[in-house]
């Protein structure tokens, strides 16, 4: 994210899954990392791994469709 704002051609979208829901857990990794806050967060629940794929396909779509 830090690189591609350093190029005013590029408008970077930040998806974030939420698949970590727990805000302390999540927030760790955003400000540990210096990641900005997400533009999306698609709030996937905790469930089976496959579970989460079957969210995330599910909400990305519309979600990219919108912006």
């Amino acid at each position: 994210m830090a690189e591609m704002l350093k190029h005013p051609g590029i408008q970077p979208l930040l998806v974030h899954t939420g698949q970590h829901y727990d805000l302390e857990m999540s927030s760790s990794f955003f400000h540990g990392l210096s990641i900005p806050q997400p533009n999306i967060n698609l709030e996937v629940d905790s469930a089976s791994a496959a579970c989460q794929v079957d969210q995330i396909m599910q909400r990305l779509e519309p979600a990219l469709v919108a912006e």
